[in-house]
């Protein structure tokens, strides 16, 4: 008897059950503003409330499976939290003056790690042309085994 009600609940199951299918690829992208880290700090770096907060770069981005392929807009000096979710522009011009009189280094104009000015292009030109050549290599097997017939 068990067997029979094991029997029908899983018949029901697979007459009732309906299959989805998804006809288009998934493409992850962002669009907008984003946060660079471009100068650690030391712990003694901290907000009034105690969290610590790095030197950053406040821009605009186009990405494309977390690869940065357009930056665009104005570039600005931040400073922002670790987690990359706060940053603070007021006064940073002092701010500025006072991390170059403590040894740093900063540019007069913001620059942008590599990764974020030239990798993602490198990157996405190279998939570009392994989809290429991929493309035409499975075209040429094609053509290759039809001729055969």
């Amino acid at each position: 008897m068990k067997k029979t009600i094991l029997l029908l609940t899983f018949s029901g199951l697979l007459i009732f059950s309906t299959t989805t299918t998804a006809t288009a690829a998934t493409i992850v992208y962002s669009n907008g503003e984003t946060l660079t880290t471009v100068q650690k700090l030391p712990a003694e770096y901290c907000w009034d409330d105690g969290e610590h907060f790095n030197l950053g770069v406040k821009h605009s981005q186009f990405s494309i499976f977390w690869i940065p392929i357009w930056n665009y807009g104005n570039h600005e000096y931040v400073l922002v939290n670790d987690a990359k979710d706060t940053y603070d522009n007021s006064n940073m011009a002092e701010v500025i003056d006072t991390l170059r009189d403590d040894g740093y280094k900063i540019p007069e104009k913001p620059i942008l790690n590599f990764w974020n000015r030239i990798g993602g292009k490198i990157v996405g030109t190279l998939v570009v042309l392994l989809v290429l050549f991929g493309a035409s290599w499975f075209t040429g097997l094609k053509n290759l085994f039809s001729k055969g017939e």
